[in-house]
């Protein structure tokens, strides 16, 4: 997929189609969200990324979340998955900054906006022990932080010394799971 996509230049909706047909026709996959990092989504992609998720809702069949990665190298990533597609994007920093470069928010910045806003969403706590930009484990919300991401292309973050854990990092002993 990723060579295809390479190939061809996509237009984010074009991309976004791709994505969903290959999680549901070759990966057979119940539920699905596409995610990029939250300072190269534009309000314009956000709204792509909203309704093309909308589009390919299928109740029972294949369900899509709007979502995305919120990127702070302070505290830490998490996927921010949204009930409903009609979500505003609330950034680790403003748009057009970097957040490797400024502190940006925090977790906590990022709950009270959901909260402010009534959205119903879960943040879950992704790659957690890159050394590059582990989770801050002193932050957490009941309400929204329900859960973490154990394994993904990163790695298994179950226990440390695990045989499968990251290899595109170093990995931090305490951070995981």
């Amino acid at each position: 997929l990723i060579e295809e996509y390479r190939a061809r230049k996509l237009a984010p909706e074009e991309t976004i189609d791709l994505i969903y047909e290959f999680a549901k026709e070759k990966s057979r996959l119940d539920f699905v969200a596409v995610t990029d990092h939250d300072y190269n989504i534009s309000d314009e992609t956000w709204d792509v990324i909203k309704r093309k998720a909308s589009e390919w809702y299928s109740p029972d069949k294949f369900v899509t979340f709007s979502a995305y990665e919120w990127t702070s190298y302070v505290y830490g990533h998490r996927n921010v998955y949204f009930l409903t597609d009609d979500a505003p994007i609330f950034r680790c920093t403003d748009f057009g900054e970097y957040p490797w470069r400024v502190k940006g928010y925090s977790p906590r910045d990022l709950w009270s906006f959901l909260r402010k806003h009534g959205i119903k969403a879960i943040t879950v706590p992704h790659h957690p022990t890159i050394t590059d930009f582990p989770v801050d484990w002193s932050y957490y919300d009941p309400e929204y932080d329900r859960l973490v991401e154990v394994t993904s292309q990163w790695g298994v973050f179950e226990y440390y010394r695990n045989p499968f854990q990251c290899i595109l990092s170093d990995n931090l002993p305490r951070y995981f799971v």
